[in-house]
């Protein structure tokens, strides 16, 4: 499917088609990125998403593993 590179103020949009837009899920923010040349859209994450399951993991340091049990699964 091709679109368009239209002005809107002092930027450039594309216009995507609405059913492309529930397809991935998207709602009101979206997460831009460029990779090998490609520009990626992508869901918004939200704030932090994902650091608790990123602190809990297993640790080669026991303090961190206690910490861990202690305060964050409890």
């Amino acid at each position: 499917m091709k679109s368009s590179v239209t002005k809107i103020g002092n930027s450039k949009g594309v216009i995507i088609p609405s059913h492309l837009l529930k397809q991935c899920g998207f709602t009101k923010e979206v997460s831009l990125e460029i990779k090998n040349d490609t520009l990626v859209i992508s869901k918004a994450k939200k704030p932090r998403e994902g650091w608790t399951e990123a602190f809990i993991k297993p640790r080669n340091n026991s303090w961190a593993r206690k910490s861990c049990a202690n305060y964050l699964c409890a």
